[in-house]
């Protein structure tokens, strides 16, 4: 999970508030998720970056947050990692 990944959960999340009646997060991949990504994390980590990886952290958290306290019911359907 990355940028791009909470970014786009943040907007499915106002979506869904304005214009449905849930959601359903899932994909078609082999895998569902297998957790943030660790080669920006360690990247930002060698570049003394501390500001980014916390910036990213706090964004994550904020996201997880946003599904949690969702005004429609948002389910996940995760399978393999």
């Amino acid at each position: 999970i990355g940028f791009d990944i909470i970014q786009m959960i943040n907007f499915s999340i106002a979506e869904v508030e304005k214009n449905y009646k849930g959601l359903v997060i899932g994909n078609q991949g082999k895998n569902f998720c297998v957790g943030a990504n660790l080669g920006m994390i360690l990247m930002e980590a060698q570049d003394d970056n501390l500001f980014e990886i916390d910036m990213v952290i706090n964004q994550f958290q904020q996201a997880m947050m946003n599904i949690k306290y969702s005004k429609k019911p948002i389910v996940a359907a995760p399978f393999g990692m």
